[in-house]
């Protein structure tokens, strides 16, 4: 299967839904300045390879989880919803709270 720029995307939107980050990177604010929103999950395109990136402050700073190709970057989100699977399984079997 080919990896595309929505198989990534939807990947990253679940991630951001499910762990309940915000679901847009930046908001405007009603005197035209623009806020990072810190947790925010995105994919992005440069120098030739795919980079999963994590905002980390209001300023835009950015930490990279994950580059590589587009496979490597799939592969890595497709661990990250596993990852979330299982915690939300051991909450069920546990009896914790969200």
């Amino acid at each position: 299967m080919r990896i595309t720029t929505a198989h990534l995307e939807n990947l990253t939107d679940w991630i951001n839904s499910e762990k309940g980050y915000p679901e847009q990177a930046w908001v405007k604010a009603d005197d035209g300045t623009f806020t990072a929103q810190v947790l925010h999950v995105y994919v992005n395109r440069s120098s030739g390879s795919w980079h999963v990136n994590q905002m980390v402050n209001t300023g835009g700073g950015v930490r990279c989880l994950r580059s590589g190709t587009a496979r490597e970057v799939y592969e890595f989100l497709r661990g990250m919803q596993e990852a979330v699977f299982l915690d939300d399984f051991q909450k069920r079997i546990t009896g914790e709270k969200a």
